[in-house]
């Protein structure tokens, strides 16, 4: 079970993903950085989960 978090939030971290990601992929930290929420990670996981993200080295990239 997926629990849904702030959609708006969710979707700030899909387009931060898609900006700033140069082929490496994005930090944790840069994510939280440009969102100020405490939410971010949890957001995270459950984008991990529903297959929108993945992560490689620490780093998360969109799956397209």
């Amino acid at each position: 079970e997926i629990n849904v978090s702030n959609k708006s939030l969710r979707n700030q971290i899909l387009n931060l993903i898609d900006k700033l990601d140069n082929d490496q992929g994005i930090s944790k930290e840069e994510l939280l950085k440009h969102t100020n929420s405490p939410l971010v990670f949890e957001s995270v996981e459950e984008l991990l989960k529903e297959g929108e993200i993945f992560e490689v080295n620490e780093r998360y990239k969109l799956l397209k």
